[in-house]
């Protein structure tokens, strides 16, 4: 198929899509494609543009709802939900679940049934920010659990614990963004597992506010010192993303390695106080581990699309 090339100002040379590619692929005025240069010429595609689409769930009792429903069509991008549900009790819980979900709301309701719509758009420029304040509030989470472990005061725990929920709003919207589509560049399926290891990574935290919350146990010195290298260990992977330092990661990995060996090594041999926290150190080094390969199939990914 040949299309010519229109002269527009004194440097822009411009082309126009086939009306029937572009009505298949559902792209419209203001969407965004891929342009990938290749050996014999520019590609062009649509991949990147994702139509949010609809779903339905019905719920045939009290018991049947799992409120994670709703949170993976929000992350899937989906923007409209036809949801029937057997009492009145099953929708205050869905009430209550959307308050966590950024732009869904009930628009229309009757008996035993109710509509969610996306009424938010995914404003691309958008995404960079707010998957930045994502890692700082996983980390002021991290250091606010410190703090309280540190001074022995646990009910700073709580307000540590509450962070968790800044995380999974911030994680989740970002995630529906690079579903559709609008990750800034990033890849979106390398960026939407990197989300979702954040999110992991938050609950984490949570686990460690609610069992020393409650039980107000003293953690030794050497586990806290352990705890504390992980939080940097974050901060210094927040760092080398955001620069995309792939000699940084380097770094960032090895040190993943030795926390991750020493809290095994404790956890053998430490009191059963420290126990918990231990095995939360395992799991969050094992994280950030994940999150490097993340890391690199999104630098890789630039450099191909660049180079």
């Amino acid at each position: 198929m040949k299309r010519k090339v229109i002269k527009q100002g004194n440097n822009t040379l411009t082309i126009t899509l086939p009306k029937q590619w572009t009505e298949q692929a559902g792209i419209k005025a203001g969407d965004e494609v891929d342009l990938e240069p290749g050996r014999n010429g520019m590609f062009i595609s649509a991949q990147g543009v994702v139509k949010g689409g609809t779903a339905t769930i019905n719920i045939e009792s009290e018991d049947g709802f799992n409120m994670n429903m709703l949170s993976a069509l929000y992350t899937m991008g989906v923007d409209s939900i036809q949801v029937s549900y057997p009492t009145a009790k099953v929708h205050e819980k869905i009430a209550t679940r959307l308050r966590d979900l950024t732009g869904y709301e009930i628009m229309r309701q009757s008996k035993g049934q109710c509509t969610i719509h996306s009424i938010s758009n995914l404003d691309e420029e958008e995404f960079k920010p707010m998957l930045r304040r994502a890692f700082l509030v996983t980390i002021e989470m991290a250091r606010s659990i410190s703090d309280a472990m540190h001074s022995h005061d646990y009910t700073q725990l709580q307000t540590a614990r509450n962070l968790e929920k800044v995380n999974n709003r911030l994680t989740d919207h970002c995630r529906r963004m690079a579903w559709r589509g609008r990750s800034d560049g990033y890849h979106p399926i390398a960026t939407w597992v990197l989300l979702t290891l954040l999110e992991m990574i938050g609950d984490q935290y949570k686990y460690i506010c609610d069992f020393y919350g409650r039980r107000k146990l003293k953690v030794s010195r050497e586990a806290l010192a352990l705890y504390d290298e992980t939080t940097a260990l974050l901060e210094d992977f927040h760092a080398a993303f955001f620069d995309m330092d792939i000699k940084s990661i380097s770094g960032v990995y090895n040190k993943g390695r030795r926390i991750h060996q020493r809290a095994i090594e404790l956890f053998e041999r430490k009191p059963s106080e420290d126990m918990y926290l231990l095995r939360n150190i395992i799991s969050i080094t094992n994280n950030v581990y994940e999150l490097n390969i993340q890391m690199l199939q999104l630098y890789m990914d630039a450099k191909r699309t660049l180079g």
